[in-house]
């Protein structure tokens, strides 16, 4: 997630984001966003895009700063206070993030299969069995990948792998 500092405006605190220019191209006036100050650790902020514009760095490394505005004033945030932003430049419904390793789980009686469909392990929230769910994969970064699929639901278990000194 990009740093970001707090600034004053006349009206409200903004944001202003230093952002690559690999970057700067999924960013527009509109989106929203959500950021962290280490002040607060846990709590999470709304914001909007208002603008960007372009930025010269050290040694001719071009960024961009982006401003943000935040969604409501809050005595807790302070100008010049430093911290993380992630901008939402794509929003999808019924898509769950997930975590890669979940992907390549398979209970151990299941076995290795060769050109599987990709497949999830959910845990029955009833029975605490897990029910294997076929998924189409979208995006993925290395660490968590988009996943849809029917009867797929936020905050269903998802294995992705074995607990030490536990037996399936």
């Amino acid at each position: 997630a990009p740093l970001l500092k707090i600034a004053t405006g006349l009206d409200r605190l903004s944001l202003v984001v230093e952002m690559p220019e690999a970057e700067i191209a999924r960013v527009k006036p509109g989106q929203k966003a959500h950021f962290t100050v280490p002040a607060y650790p846990g709590r999470n902020f709304g914001a909007e895009v208002i603008r960007s514009g372009s930025l010269h760095g050290p040694q001719g490394a071009k960024s961009f700063a982006v401003i943000l505005a935040v969604d409501s004033l809050s005595e807790a945030l302070q100008p010049g206070m430093s911290g993380s932003v992630v901008i939402e430049t794509k929003s999808e419904t019924g898509v769950f993030r997930i975590p890669v390793s979940a992907l390549g789980f398979r209970p151990r009686q299941w076995g290795a299969t060769s050109r599987e469909e990709p497949t999830l392990w959910v845990v029955d929230a009833c029975g605490g069995g897990l029910l294997r769910t076929a998924v189409e994969v979208g995006a993925a970064d290395g660490s968590y990948a988009e996943v849809r699929a029917p009867g797929l639901r936020e905050g269903v278990a998802v294995a992705t792998g074995y607990a030490l000194g536990v037996s399936p």
